[in-house]
């Protein structure tokens, strides 16, 4: 009988371990999603004061798929996406917009932003000059315009982000199983003839 070849018992080894870890990540990865979903919603409003002198503002934002969205307490249409918009009319002066997002009945994520609606100034009439003695044209004082009051660019804050790491790991696990059962069986199959040998 030949003398065992430590080469092809190594490969067994490595791929049992491959094996094995495969099978605790796709454990780990079943406990992942088993786990409760992350809070976050965005929304389309940035925090601080925000200045506007447009009577209506549009609230929009992405939410978790099944929840219910609330701005200031008017429940708002949430589509199959998780989007959702609501215009919202504002009151001269200082807004508090409540954003709030409730999930299995219950309050998730609650977001408030300030906004300062101004109503913007009618735009002066270029005055007439007033002729005077000695053929002089005299401007009236204070007749120049001012620029209306323009809104705050609006970025989006609150984001959520989710890598590729969700498909990865399982790809990961399952491949891993395959390729280890795969060279396990030829493996077995090398060793037994050797042995007989």
């Amino acid at each position: 009988m030949n003398e065992v070849n430590w080469k092809m018992l190594i490969a067994p080894i490595a791929i049992l371990f491959i094996f094995i870890g495969g099978i605790i990540g796709i454990v780990n990865w079943q406990k992942s999603k088993q786990q409760a979903p992350q809070v976050g919603i965005s929304v389309n409003l940035p925090e601080g004061q925000i200045q506007t002198s447009d009577k209506t503002i549009n609230v929009s934002g992405k939410a978790q798929k099944g929840d219910k969205i609330l701005v200031n307490g008017q429940e708002t249409k949430v589509g199959g996406d998780g989007s959702f918009a609501q215009t919202v009319t504002l009151n001269k002066g200082d807004n508090k917009i409540t954003i709030k997002d409730q999930r299995n009945g219950k309050d998730v994520q609650t977001l408030e932003r300030d906004v300062n609606y101004t109503v913007a100034a009618a735009p002066e009439q270029a005055p007439t000059s007033t002729p005077q003695a000695g053929g002089q044209v005299v401007q009236p004082q204070g007749s120049q315009s001012q620029a209306p009051v323009q809104p705050q660019t609006q970025t989006p804050s609150n984001l959520s982000t989710s890598g590729p790491a969700d498909v990865i790991l399982p790809v990961v696990g399952f491949g891993g199983i395959i390729v280890a059962a795969g060279y396990y069986l030829k493996s077995k199959k090398k060793l037994a003839l050797s042995l007989r040998k």
